[in-house]
């Protein structure tokens, strides 16, 4: 009898759904002998492996069995039926065949290799919103709100900005000043030139 790897599964999770313990013919189906035959080879298969164990026998004779740890973490591996699926066609294509170690050393190497890249995003990523929060920049775009205003050059004030209140009254005293020696000057220039009118010499 050939044997059928997604029966095996069946009959794990069968088992989960059951109990610590489950009767054997729990498991069975009492309108199909064949059937029975089919679980009772896949049960003895699962016990030769340590997926599951026989633990006692009722009154009547009727055997019990429950899962192993191994038992239950290959129902942990094969909970996810696109990776099973995906599982059987890999292993398939490349071994021939569809052995149940072959199919957890698989699933078991998706599972760590998924968990260690989970780990890896996960790290990045808080590692990166601790620097965004702790390095804030400024856009280029949008200047912060206390940058202080720049005024257009055609408002802003033509000339040197008097740095003292002073300055402005003190630069028009000096300007009057200037302006009025300037004029003295002038009227004494006009004096020294000759007039055109020539004196009598009696007068002389």
């Amino acid at each position: 009898m050939k044997r059928d790897v997604d029966l095996c599964r069946q009959l794990l999770v069968d088992l989960e759904n059951q109990g610590p313990t489950c009767l054997l013919t729990t498991l069975q189906c009492d309108e199909v002998p064949e059937a029975n035959q089919r679980i009772d080879h896949h049960l003895r298969l699962l016990i030769d492996a340590g997926f599951v164990k026989e633990t006692e026998q009722t009154g009547s004779g009727v055997p019990c069995v429950r899962l192993t740890h191994s038992g239950q973490e290959l129902i942990e591996l094969t909970g996810n039926e696109n990776r099973w699926r995906e599982a059987k066609w890999i292993v398939q294509q490349q071994t021939g065949g569809l052995s149940l170690t072959v199919l957890m050393a698989l699933l078991t190497k998706w599972a760590v290799d998924g968990t260690a890249s989970y780990q890896r995003e996960q790290r990045d990523r808080h590692a990166y919103q601790h620097f965004s929060e702790g390095h804030q920049t400024e856009s280029a775009y949008e200047p912060s709100a206390s940058r202080t205003e720049q005024k257009p050059l055609d408002e802003a004030p033509l000339g040197p900005t008097p740095s003292h209140p002073d300055d402005r009254k003190r630069g028009e005293v000096h300007n009057r000043s200037t302006d009025r020696q300037r004029r003295i000057r002038g009227e004494i220039a006009m004096t020294d030139k000759p007039t055109g009118v020539t004196l009598p010499v009696s007068l002389l």
